[in-house]
């Protein structure tokens, strides 16, 4: 089939290149407008732009979808599907029914649960055991069309946002193969969302990516598994921002008296004092400096018991 693949993320980069690389025809890439990043607000591509640039398909980056120029561009693609994989915006019904086979969604997550931009981050906050992937239809209503495929993925304790990301990925790309060839020889099923199961991921921002040391050590651990690489976790040492890379709850027989205070200091890691535990920090990132394991930390800002972080 001929598709429109919409896309923005560095999440939706493998589903575009595995599609290039089957019987299909990617005949657009539709992706959001470049923007400002950085401290220089240097003008950036989307990875989906860059990818689809080096795989030489033509991109479309419309402000707005409901644009009678787009619209009109998109139909003399002649694509029989629309495919969106982390595109970031809104579809609306008249871009939907362009398409003869109308458009579809890879979402990561268990449908109804976590509808929104952030589910894979959630799941991890939450501490949830199981996720997976689901493939919709587009609707008018944000990740709630039926149900075409769904698949259950474990989420192991080691597992971090870049793990499951990974999971999810592998086997989200090869549901989206198979949902194609069933929906080409139109025996593929639907099912109805139950919408009153229906969770929400917010997008995370930065500010939300600072410890709260007053908290239990497992929500804290969460945090940081779920948080990293972006919007990343953080605390402050003496006034400067300090991200947390890596970090594993302990239990120690040293006290303290504040929570937030270095309890411990190793040769590999410093510990920190939680409301019901310890936190073992194994990789952090000094503001302005590169990341590195605890014990090169230690080496270069040396640290004392009773130190209290996050002021």
């Amino acid at each position: 089939m001929n598709i429109v693949f919409f896309g923005t993320s560095e999440w939706a980069v493998p589903f575009l290149y595995t599609l290039n690389n089957s019987h299909h025809r990617i005949v657009r890439v539709v992706t959001t407008p470049d923007k400002k990043s950085g401290r220089g607000k240097i003008i950036s591509p989307s990875p989906v732009k860059e990818a689809a640039q080096i795989l030489n398909i033509p991109v479309i980056q419309p402000e707005d979808l409901k644009s009678p120029s787009f619209l009109e561009e998109i139909k003399k693609c002649n694509a029989q599907i629309g495919v969106v994989v982390s595109y970031g915006k809104f579809i609306p019904e008249q871009l939907n029914k362009i398409f003869p086979h109308r458009m579809i969604n890879v979402h990561p997550s268990l449908l109804p649960l976590y509808r929104g931009p952030a589910p894979i981050n959630w799941t991890i906050i939450n501490g949830d055991r199981l996720t997976g992937v689901t493939i919709i239809e587009v609707n008018s209503k944000i990740d709630a069309g039926d149900i075409l495929m769904q698949w259950v993925v474990r989420i192991d304790e080691e597992d971090n946002y870049t793990t499951l990301s990974e999971k999810l990925s592998n086997i989200g790309r090869k549901m989206l193969l198979c949902c194609l060839e069933n929906i080409g020889y139109g025996r593929i099923g639907r099912k109805k969302q139950y919408g009153k199961l229906s969770t929400y991921a917010p997008p995370l921002r930065k500010e939300d990516g600072r410890l709260n040391f007053g908290e239990s050590v497992y929500t804290i651990v969460r945090k940081i598994k779920g948080m990293n690489p972006r919007p990343g976790t953080f605390t402050f040492l003496n006034g400067k921002r300090l991200k947390i890379l890596k970090a594993l709850p302990v239990s120690l027989k040293e006290k303290g008296s504040f929570y937030g205070e270095i309890i411990k200091i190793d040769r590999d890691a410093f510990y920190i004092l939680c409301k019901d535990g310890a936190l073992k920090l194994e990789q952090v990132q000094m503001e302005g400096r590169k990341k590195m394991d605890a014990s090169s930390f230690l080496r270069g800002f040396p640290l004392k018991k009773g130190q209290i972080l996050g002021k």
